[in-house]
């Protein structure tokens, strides 16, 4: 099973962590790993290639954690960071609403 946690305050998205493998089919053949593993990549990448932005990140076989807690108030409150961050929950939400066999969805707010 995929858990995914996503941390917020005051409304602003803070952090997420994605780990474990959904078992939805063989390896390399599982359409709900597949479709979490490329998203959350692409947003990492996006916010560290694109953005330009400097924060603590592992990323390893079965796991992903990006941890924005550290930036700046005006980087963390910066419109477009907190619209890229809302389109991957939206997305992961979705999916876990999908399959909730596969994956489990947190949102904590602190």
């Amino acid at each position: 099973m995929i858990k995914i946690k996503f941390i917020k305050r005051n409304n602003n998205f803070l952090s997420f962590e994605i780990s474990g493998h959904a078992n939805n089919g063989k390896y390399g053949e599982d359409i709900v790993c597949a479709a979490v593993s490329a998203t959350s990549t692409m947003i990492l990448n996006g916010l560290i290639e694109v953005m330009g932005l400097k924060f603590h990140y592992d990323y390893r076989d079965g796991y992903i954690n990006c941890d924005l807690s550290k930036l700046d108030i005006e980087e963390l409150n910066d419109i477009s960071l907190q619209n890229t961050l809302n389109i991957l929950y939206i997305f992961l939400k979705e999916l876990a609403i999908t399959y909730p066999k596969n994956i489990k969805f947190y949102t904590e707010e602190v």
